[in-house]
């Protein structure tokens, strides 16, 4: 056994999504896991996406020339399987890196629909793609944090809300009661699962989706820098509102 990482019992047979790095499941503190994992993988990651592209291009020339496309079916749908996998595991480790990283950055008084703009316009394409519509309430309190920070929450609750939505339909983002929220009219979250959003490595995704299940964890970690609070409210079919606040 390396002992840079030492054994932790209970972890063995445990799933991805029930790890906890922060319980001490990893045995070690993040940043070093992170650091290690990332400096160890990349190079073998680089060479099976290095690999599985040059197989393509060979796939391409046979079909280019001794027409073997039944073949190439078969071989390319593998190869793309091979790649896929290999970058969401690069993906994955890109996210252990961030989220081990991460730092409580300077609270400020941040006024939340100019950031709801950037973030929208940077977002335009998927919105554009679905055909869906956002409204941003006017006039909203300022929100106490980092702007650099409230800026991934809401690019990455607003992407959750465009993957999960219905085409043609609107995302609403607003306050009330003290919270900041964003609403989508998609298809929502079982009780059973809506505890284990903010877990990480937990998805709802498909398992062709590119999804690590680290995102909303991140928003949960950054709001709890700034001794705010987050919750979802959803039912299947009915759409998700997350809730947010901050300390006046």
């Amino acid at each position: 056994m390396d002992r840079r990482f030492p054994e932790k019992k209970g972890l063995t047979g445990k799933k991805l999504s029930e790890i906890s790095p922060e319980n001490g499941d990893l045995g070690v503190d993040l940043q070093s896991f992170t650091h290690a994992v990332s400096h160890y993988m990349k190079a073998p990651i680089t060479a099976i996406l290095g690999f599985s592209s040059l197989l393509q291009e060979e796939l391409e020339y046979m079909e280019r020339t001794i027409k073997k496309v039944h073949i190439r079916s078969n071989i390319g749908h593998y190869s793309d399987r091979i790649a896929e996998n290999a970058r969401l595991l690069e993906k994955m480790i890109n996210d252990l890196v961030f989220i081990s990283r991460l730092k409580k950055g300077k609270a400020e008084p941040v006024k939340i629909e100019e950031v709801c703009r950037d973030v929208i316009n940077s977002l335009g394409n998927l919105f554009h793609k679905k055909n869906i519509s956002v409204e941003v309430e006017k006039d909203m309190p300022p929100a106490l944090a980092d702007r650099e920070h409230l800026h991934h929450i809401l690019s990455e609750l607003l992407s959750n809300a465009i993957k999960f939505s219905r085409e043609k339909s609107t995302i609403f983002i607003g306050f009330n009661n003290g919270e900041y929220l964003v609403r989508d009219e998609g298809i929502g979250i079982s009780g059973e699962i809506i505890n284990r959003v903010f877990t990480i490595f937990f998805t709802t995704c498909g398992k062709k989706s590119m999804c690590t299940g680290t995102g909303l964890y991140i928003v949960k970690k950054i709001v709890k820098f700034y001794d705010g609070k987050i919750r979802i409210e959803s039912m299947p079919n009915r759409g998700a509102t997350v809730f947010f606040s901050f300390p006046a």
